[in-house]
């Protein structure tokens, strides 16, 4: 740890990142990183206690980096408030110097004792007045920061702007309220009620765990407990510890039940008020046993109280054969029906002509917004993501019917979500069990196919021909076969070497077709690369409207994309759901509407500074210096494009993906018309030899 002073301000970049002059007791220099406060407020003679390093650059220079916190906000923020009032930096200097300790300046200032404050050198009546201006406009401020600073001193040291802010939000702007609560319990910073039941209402807390990290609540309540004295046997702590421990199974499994026994093993025992629920030798967290419970009663519900809509059988002429027929038929007759099928064997087909037997009075929806537009499409209905649903307004007219698509991607509680807000006369399920799972724990199609609830699968596959074995190498894939049929025109296995290879793939696709190539690959550090290579071939910066540079992505020390900027015509996918306030007549924020959900790709329209305007199903703009939502979309993970369809599809496969089997069945099957593989071999057996994970939960069978 090292203490410096910043004597000069050279740029900053965003909220939290600027390049200064600093001295030490050592030595002075350059450096540049993140100061623990917003970059705007950083002015000379400010005080930061952190960690300085050398980094290598790209191009082989060292350069300097520093990560730590001010000294104390305090100060740090009045120096600000002065520096806003054109005090300058000697000035402030001699200021602080002179009024030894801090507290006497403030005391001085808050009582207007304008003599001992004209005593300062160089301070006289014009100054004087600044110097009253500067306090007044951080007053309050600073009031609050000493009020945590006395009792909570590391933790007041350790906040920054922002997660002070939420967290006083949470606290309902009071201070007195946060350090209460902080005294009483530093472990619910970490977690508080949000898993002691399930509820989906935004919260107060809601944007304190947007504005942190798991790894920052847990920095803050080691602080905390250090400023309080406290141990890690203390029974805080321990009810702290269950729910980790119960969280990091799941997400390390995506089961919502933990063996007891392996429970156990790490707790010994479970406390009555800890938020725990064992079941048939396993345990979870109360708020996924709720959503479990929920969606049962839901389904028990809709069961009860059916009354079955007017619907029109399919027409004798119709296209479909006497499985597809058959599952048409049950779906409009049953309160709760499944359609499963694999690639190619006309689950979309089948899902046109349930809407049209139920005379279009049906709403749509799938887990990610591009599966949600093609369901759009093919049915004429209109067609959202769940979550969207889920979000809007309970006046909103709909249909009570709900048409459910790529239901292996579904997580248990945001339908929860959706059922808890709206009621449905009937919801018919749709999806592929040998697809990806959701990325958040809970198997929901795989447990509802082991319910009582009926169903009906396709088998047999339509999406194929003489030479086209896309359809039919998914389903030997989902049977275990490594055997795969191949064809120069529909499906090409090639040994991946280096990604020059997909590049002039994907450049001679483009050059003899006009349109690229979709690239699937395992993870978001492989894509990086791709995408900026691909983006030059179908849309070079050059001369166009673009956007200003900014990094993103940062990971393992280095950002992913330097200085990316946004062109028009580029091809993006949104990452994170992006909300806006729904007002009242008032203009006062009266709850969240979804605007855009995580995976909904669009194309930039218009493209200036740091703004960025994307056409989706709606024209949404980002401030890109600020919001983390937008990356390229020239190449995508496998699981960002599940859902989605492709004329032609390039994967490159590995051997060391998680799912394996699931993963790579889901990326083949992305393509409409041809499937390019790039595999990379290793010791290990191929990717699709091993057997396809399996998540527990009890949902449907109690």
């Amino acid at each position: 740890m090292v203490k410096l002073e910043i004597t000069k301000v050279i740029l900053t970049r965003g909220d939290d990142w600027a390049l200064v002059n600093y001295r030490t007791t050592d030595g002075h220099g350059t450096c540049g990183g993140q100061f623990g406060c917003n970059a705007n407020q950083l002015v000379p003679g400010q005080f930061y206690r952190g960690a300085l390093t050398m980094k290598r650059t790209r191009n082989g220079d060292k350069k300097c980096a520093f990560k730590g916190v001010p000294v104390s906000r305090t100060s740090h923020a009045f120096k600000a408030a002065l520096n806003q009032q054109g005090i300058s930096y000697m000035d402030r200097t001699v200021i602080f110097s002179h009024m030894k300790p801090f507290d006497n300046l403030l005391k001085a200032l808050k009582y207007r004792k304008s003599a001992e404050l004209m005593n300062i050198p160089k301070v006289g009546r014009k100054k004087l007045a600044r110097l009253y201006a500067a306090f007044d406009a951080v007053e309050a401020e600073l009031n609050m920061s000493m009020e945590l600073s006395k009792t909570l001193p590391k933790l007041h040291a350790y906040l920054n702007e922002k997660q002070l802010a939420a967290m006083l939000k949470w606290h309902g702007d009071s201070m007195a309220t946060l350090v209460k609560s902080v005294v009483t319990d530093p472990w619910r910073i970490m977690y508080d009620s949000e898993y002691d039941s399930f509820t989906y209402e935004l919260t107060k807390r809601s944007d304190f765990l947007k504005a942190t990290t798991s790894r920052s609540r847990m920095h803050m309540v080691r602080e905390a407990a250090a400023d309080l004295k406290l141990l890690a046997s203390d029974p805080r702590a321990k009810r702290c510890q269950a729910i980790h421990t119960v969280k990091e199974y799941m997400t390390k499994t995506g089961n919502y039940w933990m063996p007891i026994s392996v429970f156990l093993s790490k707790m010994a025992r479970i406390e009555p008020n800890w938020p725990i629920v064992s079941h048939d030798g396993h345990v979870t967290l109360a708020k996924y046993a709720d959503i479990e419970c929920f969606l049962e009663k839901s389904f028990g519900r809709i069961q009860t109280d059916y009354r079955q809509p007017e619907w029109n059988v399919p027409a004798p002429d119709v296209q479909l054969d006497e499985t597809q027929r058959q599952a048409v038929v049950k779906a409009c007759q049953e309160p709760l029906f499944i359609l499963l099928g694999g690639a190619g064997v006309g689950k979309t087909s089948v899902c046109k002509h349930i809407v049209k037997s139920l005379r279009g009075l049906v709403v749509c929806a799938a887990p990610t917004g591009k599966a949600a537009q093609r369901l759009a499409e093919v049915t004429g209905v209109a067609a959202f993501t769940v979550h969207r649903l889920a979000y809007m307004s309970e006046t909103a007219p709909m249909p009570s019917t709900l048409l459910l698509d790529e239901q292996s991607m579904q997580e248990p509680e945001i339908l929860a979500m959706l059922l808890k807000k709206r009621d449905f006369n009937k919801i018919i399920f749709v999806g592929d069990t040998a697809q990806l799972t959701s990325v958040g724990p809970g198997q929901f199609m795989k447990d509802i196919c082991e319910s009582t609830i009926p169903k009906i699968e396709l088998t047999k596959i339509y999406r194929s021909g003489p030479t086209s074995f896309i359809a039919t190498n998914g389903q030997k894939v989902r049977n275990g076969i490594t055997q795969l049929d191949t064809s120069p025109e529909s499906f090409v296995v090639r040994r991946y070497i280096t990604d020059d290879d997909i590049v002039e793939e994907s450049k001679a696709i483009y050059e003899a077709t006009g349109t690229m190539p979709m690239v699937l690959c395992n993870t978001n550090a492989e894509i990086c690369s791709l995408n900026v290579r691909l983006r030059h071939i179908c849309n070079p910066l050059g001369a166009k409207p673009h956007s200003d540079p900014v990094n993103m992505d940062y990971a393992n020390k280095d950002w992913r994309y330097p200085k990316w900027c946004f062109g028009v015509g580029d091809s993006v996918i949104n990452i994170t759901n992006k909300y806006i306030d729904v007002l009242n007549n008032d203009g006062q924020p009266t709850g969240k509407e979804l605007q855009v959900a995580n995976g909904e790709i669009g194309i930039v329209t218009r493209a200036t500074g740091f703004s960025v305007t994307v056409q989706f199903d709606r024209i949404v703009t980002f401030n890109i210096n600020e919001e983390e939502f937008l990356r390229p979309a020239y190449a995508l993970t496998v699981n960002k494009a599940q859902g989605s369809e492709y004329p032609t599809v390039i994967v490159k496969s590995s051997s060391t993906w998680g799912d394996k089997r699931e993963r790579f069945y889901t990326a083949i099957t992305r393509a409409r018309d041809k499937c390019i593989v790039y595999e990379v071999r290793s010791s290990n057996t191929d990717c699709i030899r091993a057997s396809p994970a399996r998540r527990k939960t009890y949902l449907m069978k109690r």
